[in-house]
């Protein structure tokens, strides 16, 4: 007879409670060796696209670079706009503009020309997408990572010193499993969208990380931050999950996933597994 998610489920935490009931295990760590690393890999060789050329000229700046002419040209136009709406920053020789987002996939310039405010809408590009699946190593569940790439481009606004200007924003989720007698429990969504002037650096990240886990397994702790060192940009996120039962298995997971501003991705985990001792579920040490 095949079990339902919610049987299986059941029927798991009835015999863990019976072995926690026997036995009194002690306490053992094994680090399992890491999942296949993805560093070093072009998103545009993923998606199979040619890599954009570096424009001359003005380069575009983050609101941290230059917050103060940002916050007047927003002052100018009348908008209220939140610091995590804004992308970018450039000014030329006669034009200023300000790049901000608003809502899912709105993306606007306020555009400053000799004194004279306007404001266009960006044009939005998908690019492409892809998962690329990575084979089972060292004991551990295959991983699939997505990557998403778009373009935002200022080529149909009014301004005539940034037409060419375009900023990249690759989308990436890493997918790390805890399979346990055989199903998977549990899964880590480590989520990032790297905002970047290609060749220029890294304008903003967004980190969007969660987990997953089954009936009969809780979330002991998960925690998940950004952050850029020198021309990448990263974001990290670790989990830890236990069955709900008396002195329970155990199970962490610590990912990366990284964009430099050449679209250059990365991305690598640890999993540990061990047996705590003790209490029930996530109150059980360690």
């Amino acid at each position: 007879m095949k079990l339902n998610k919610g049987m299986r489920a059941f029927c798991l935490l009835m015999v863990m409670a019976l072995l926690g009931a026997v036995f009194v295990p002690v306490v053992s760590a094994e680090e399992i060796k890491t999942t296949n690393e993805t560093t070093g890999i072009s998103i545009y060789e993923i998606l199979e696209l040619k890599e954009p050329i570096i424009t001359k000229g003005s380069q575009w700046q983050s609101y941290n670079q230059n917050s103060e002419n940002a916050v007047k040209l927003i002052s100018l136009s009348g908008l209220k706009i939140e610091n995590d709406q804004i992308i970018g920053y450039i000014e030329g020789e006669n034009e200023k503009a300000l790049l901000y987002k608003t809502g899912e996939d709105n993306y606007y310039i306020i555009l400053e020309d000799n004194g004279i405010i306007s404001i266009d809408k960006a044009e939005l590009k998908d690019l492409g997408s892809k998962i690329i699946t990575s084979p089972v190593k060292g004991g551990l569940p295959e991983t699939t990572t997505e990557y998403l790439l778009k373009e935002i481009s200022l080529s149909n606004t009014k301004s005539k010193e940034f037409s060419s200007k375009s900023v990249y924003s690759a989308t990436i989720t890493r997918t790390d499993r805890w399979v346990y007698l055989g199903y998977t429990s549990a899964t880590l969504y480590t989520k990032g969208t790297f905002t970047y002037d290609y060749g220029n650096q890294i304008l903003g990240i967004s980190d969007s990380s969660y987990t997953s886990q089954d009936v009969g397994f809780a979330k002991c702790s998960f925690d998940h931050s950004t952050r850029i060192t020198g021309i990448t940009g990263y974001v990290e996120a670790d989990v830890i999950w236990s069955v709900y039962s008396v002195s329970p298995p155990k199970h962490s997971v610590d990912a990366w996933i990284s964009c430099n501003y050449y679209g250059t991705t990365g991305g690598d985990s640890n999993h540990s597994d061990w047996v705590a001792v003790g209490g029930l579920g996530c109150l059980a040490l360690p």
